[in-house]
């Protein structure tokens, strides 16, 4: 801004009316208050967590928002913890043990998930590929066979990043291991190809 303008905006603000100052200071008092109740919904209120940070490539980059929904449709993202059966392996990629994931639930309820070669269809239509190795030319564990989806079993796939470290590798997730329903608040980079750092 220049100097003009900045006089300008000083100026205009000394000759407002009382009652616009006071609209200002109230604008102001609610810009701080908004701030505040940011910082704190980023804490761990009542031991559940409001806002999630995704920075994997294989979801879109930004903030998420914890939901409150008992259903989980096809499409909404869910976080929950990395699956045991497949902790040893990405510990061997420096993820923390208490790492979790963030992935788009690709399939539900009464959906039939099936592998065959290494490719994965959902009802009958092709989903993804499965890769054999990781980065480190480690042999991946994968989804095998089929499996119709029980009322709290769920799929998740990132079908727009083939690298993706998701139920491809270790199957089916179910509804106790989910930690929360989250959906997109402040999204800042789209997912890209890349996968997760040292995975797939």
């Amino acid at each position: 801004m220049s100097a003009t303008s900045r006089g300008t905006a000083i100026d205009t603000a000394v000759h407002a009316p009382a009652h616009s100052r006071l609209t200002r200071r109230r604008v102001l008092w609610c810009a701080i208050g908004l701030c505040l109740a940011l910082g704190l919904v980023c804490q761990r209120i009542a031991h559940v967590r409001l806002v999630w940070i995704n920075l994997s490539p294989s979801a879109p980059r930004g903030l998420y928002l914890s939901q409150w929904d008992q259903e989980i449709p096809v499409g909404r993202y869910i976080i929950f913890a990395v699956p045991r059966r497949v902790q040893a392996l990405v510990s061997t990629w420096g993820w923390p043990d208490d790492a979790t994931l963030l992935k788009p639930v690709a399939a539900g309820p009464g959906d039939l998930v099936c592998q065959a070669g290494h490719n994965l269809f959902i009802n009958t239509v092709f989903a993804a590929q499965q890769r054999t190795t990781d980065t480190h030319g480690t042999t991946l564990p994968r989804f095998r066979g089929c499996a119709r989806l029980t009322d709290r079993q769920f799929f998740t796939l990132a079908t727009g990043s083939p690298r993706s470290f998701d139920s491809r590798y270790f199957g089916v997730v179910s509804r106790a291991q989910i930690i929360a329903v989250v959906r997109p608040l402040a999204v800042f980079e789209r997912a890209t190809s890349e996968g997760e750092p040292c995975a797939v």
